[in-house]
């Protein structure tokens, strides 16, 4: 239905994302994309581009990629086996880079990607490649089977050793191959050294260590979409300043200001009738926490309770 529609509303994962417009057949050349509620657009677009891709997952795909290669070694093309061999050493070379013997505390490290690559000696391998060949042969989707048998192995080992439901109960077995992930990781890969950086978690317990990549410059994501659109409207509340907004994604995608038109409303209040107050404690001289840690306590619930009864019954 798409191509017969004249708007199409979506969320910002399947706008802002590539490779989920291409799987929707979302058409940007030529349209009017309009981005409302942008005032965090760029946290967003941070936040959707970096991937953490675990230990455990590193070892499930590794063990099915190797399945695949051992059963259909003799039917695939010489290019294929040496792809899967780049991948099978990728994998490899990725898990050991999450060795956590010794570890005694969760230990967290951050390197740039040039460091990160020669720390796990990758960096005579063409990630490139590695991530098309991934992509095109679709061999996340070819896993599935395999996927589900090494889940219901991992399930009689757990049940074995106690550690999972007993012998005959009912296990619930995906049949989601764990690769997509690390392809996904193999996409932010590929990104400039300079866009983000790689944090490596190692912890005492080696399933729950883990590699992410931190997007920190999200206008490679963004260039695309202005490129490719006949124009964008950014649209929010509270856009000011725009500076910030016009650095990272405008500029860096090579709009300069001439071609930026910007359009802003006055409060629907006159600026006279607008009156801000610091409260320090409520009306029972409880002082006022309102941090992560404790703004769910009854206490301050209650208190901050008081101050809008109060503030109600003075309001005419």
């Amino acid at each position: 239905a798409i191509p017969l529609a004249e708007l199409v509303v979506l969320p910002y994962q399947s706008l802002l994302h590539a490779s989920s417009r291409a799987a929707l057949n979302i058409k940007l050349s030529g349209n009017v994309v309009i981005i409302d509620e942008a005032h965090n657009l760029i946290d967003t677009m941070t936040a959707m581009h970096s991937v953490r891709v675990s230990a455990a997952q590193l070892t499930a795909s590794l063990a099915h990629v190797r399945e695949y290669q051992g059963k259909y070694r003799s039917r695939l093309k010489a290019s294929n086996l040496s792809y899967l061999k780049q991948l099978l050493f990728v994998l490899e070379k990725l898990l050991a880079s999450l060795d956590c013997k010794g570890i005694k505390d969760e230990k967290t490290s951050i390197h740039t990607m040039e460091n990160f690559l020669r720390l796990s000696q990758l960096d005579n391998v063409n990630i490139f490649k590695v991530f098309r060949y991934c992509e095109q042969s679709q061999l996340s989707k070819k896993l599935g089977s395999f996927a589900q048998r090494y889940n219901l192995q991992m399930a009689a080992l757990a049940a074995d050793s106690g550690k999972g439901p007993a012998v005959g109960e009912p296990v619930a077995v995906s049949s989601t191959s764990p690769l997509q992930f690390v392809v996904d990781f193999l996409r932010a890969m590929t990104n400039d050294d300079v866009m983000g950086r790689m944090v490596i978690t190692l912890a005492e317990r080696s399933s729950a260590a883990s590699l992410k990549y931190l997007l920190l410059n999200p206008c490679t994501q963004f260039t695309p979409i202005v490129q490719q659109c006949r124009s964008v409207v950014v649209a929010g509340g509270t856009m000011q300043p725009t500076n910030s907004f016009r650095n990272q994604l405008l500029h860096s995608a090579g709009i300069k200001d001439d071609q930026v038109t910007e359009f802003a409303c006055d409060h629907v209040i006159p600026s006279e009738q607008l009156l801000c107050i610091t409260l320090e404690q409520g009306p029972s001289g409880v002082p006022l926490d309102l941090t992560f840690k404790s703004r769910n306590s009854p206490q301050q619930i209650d208190e901050v309770g008081r101050i809008v009864t109060n503030l109600c019954s003075l309001v005419p």
